[in-house]
């Protein structure tokens, strides 16, 4: 029975993006919270994560409670340099920006991603960022280029609401 169990959990399979994009479009926000495992090592919370924003996105306003009990109970809990809710960003703002996994080309929510990303010091806090920047910039379409290079145009990230500088 143990090698039976472990052989299924082995062969599980993740949703792939086109299926999770089609359960956060439709409001599924308790399928993709059921995503999340909570092990540090896995990047299930992060996915979770993700896609529960596009369910957000989409005016699932449910998925900002669920977004908020992940934030809370789950790895993420400890995401304190913002890197995995960051990384979700950047590539929800690609994904929109260029109409893949599953996701519609929407210039306006790929902005809204990439600020959201650059307001978590995301790519900058990671080595070798530079590049990160310009690979991710060099295959757009010239009207998301227009809104990515007005995101990332060099300035620093805005300072958060609680900064007293």
């Amino acid at each position: 029975m143990h090698v039976v169990i472990s052989r299924a959990m082995a062969t599980k399979q993740d949703p792939t993006s086109e299926q999770l994009a089609r359960m956060a479009i439709s409001g599924d926000v308790e399928g993709l919270f059921g995503l999340m495992d909570g092990e540090a090592e896995n990047d299930r919370d992060g996915l979770a994560y993700k896609w529960l924003v596009v369910a957000s996105d989409f005016g699932h306003d449910n998925a900002d409670e669920y977004i908020d009990g992940l934030l809370e109970a789950s790895s993420l809990r400890y995401d304190d340099d913002q890197f995995e809710t960051g990384n979700a960003h950047w590539e929800l703002a690609q994904a929109y920006l260029t109409a893949t996994e599953g996701l519609p080309r929407d210039l306006e929510r790929g902005r809204t991603h990439l600020e959201e990303a650059k307001t978590r010091h995301y790519p900058m806090s990671v080595q070798g960022s530079d590049k990160m920047i310009a690979d991710a910039r060099a295959p757009l379409p010239a009207d998301a280029r227009a809104v990515f290079d007005a995101v990332y145009d060099g300035s620093p990230p805005g300072a958060s609401d609680d900064d007293d500088d």
